[in-house]
């Protein structure tokens, strides 16, 4: 119990410092009139609430700017003080392989909270959600939840049958990253803060050095070093 008190504690302390440190520094550098006015009004399944979702097609060959391309699934749960928001806050998921539109339900709920000043955006990286998602289905047998995660036959047909509709060489970190900055340039955004957990920190370290320049902050849950495979 005393364990279970103390992570608790960890926890409540932990979302505190977000909070501040997100609301230091006032009112964001450039307010955009507008900045949200290329997405749509939507609903997602278990939200009471109104947001914005929009797709920013980027190309598959971020160098050759040719061929196949990517709609990158965007949704944005808005400031609610519109008049006097601060630079908005990018969710960034864990996995790799999770996808950050799913966290809009916290943003919704439990995390509102992060949303008096700062529209929360959440971006499918490429291979995940709605954005061009890479991965076959599995059937979930008892077998399955007692066997190694990804044996490798299962690797090789999943290779196989996603190589027919992907270059899997363009699925990096360091290229998402480089959408992700597509993404704020598009809704118009001058800095953005980054919050990220497990895998999400690291896709965080990477933009930081990336596009330097673009980042207020960056909030890391459970570090996973850039160096880490």
């Amino acid at each position: 119990m005393r364990r279970v008190r103390c992570v608790f504690f960890v926890f409540l302390v932990t979302i505190a410092a977000v909070l501040s440190l997100l609301d230091v520094g006032g009112c964001a550098k450039r307010h955009l009139p507008g900045a949200l006015s290329k997405l749509k009004a939507c609903r997602l399944a278990g939200i009471d609430e109104e947001l914005v979702c929009g797709k920013l097609t980027v190309f598959e060959n971020r160098e050759t700017r040719t061929g196949r391309t990517i709609d990158l699934n965007v949704v944005v749960l808005p400031a609610f003080d519109q008049k006097h928001k601060a630079e908005p806050l990018f969710d960034l998921a864990g996995g790799p392989g999770a996808a950050s539109t799913e966290a809009a339900a916290f943003y919704a709920g439990p995390g509102k909270a992060y949303r008096r000043r700062h529209d929360v955006v959440c971006v499918d990286q490429r291979g995940t959600g709605k954005s061009n998602r890479l991965a076959i289905p599995r059937e979930k047998t008892p077998q399955y939840y007692l066997s190694e995660m990804f044996p490798v036959d299962y690797v090789r047909q999943m290779r196989h049958e996603l190589e027919q509709r992907a270059d899997l060489t363009k699925y990096t970190t360091s290229i998402a990253m480089d959408d992700l900055d597509d993404v704020r340039t598009w809704l118009g955004y001058d800095t953005i803060n980054l919050f990220g957990a497990s895998y999400g920190t690291q896709a965080a370290l990477v933009y930081m050095r990336r596009h330097p320049e673009n980042v207020r902050s960056a909030i890391l849950l459970a570090v996973a070093p850039a160096d880490l495979n």
